[in-house]
């Protein structure tokens, strides 16, 4: 388990599974510093939030919801292109 600020962070298994896919695979720290440090985010409908960084030639996209307690990771994904 991870935390981030004072939070738990859950990585959900449909993140997981986009981040293993990715070549080279997104790292679990690349993930928690985009969340922590975002070049750019969104909030979305409700709690759900988009945030990106530019790490290592490529943008990381990492999808959470941000409860008072939890941070949840729902989707990661990356691009060679910067947002």
């Amino acid at each position: 388990m991870y935390t981030l600020r004072g939070k738990s962070v859950w990585i959900e298994r449909h993140a997981f599974e986009g981040m293993s896919s990715e070549r080279p695979p997104v790292s679990t720290q690349e993930v928690m510093t985009t969340i922590e440090k975002p070049d750019g985010l969104e909030r979305e409908a409700g709690t759900r939030e988009r945030a990106w960084r530019w790490i290592a030639q490529r943008t990381i996209i990492v999808y959470y919801d941000e409860l008072e307690d939890e941070i949840h990771v729902k989707a990661v994904s990356s691009t060679r292109r910067k947002i």
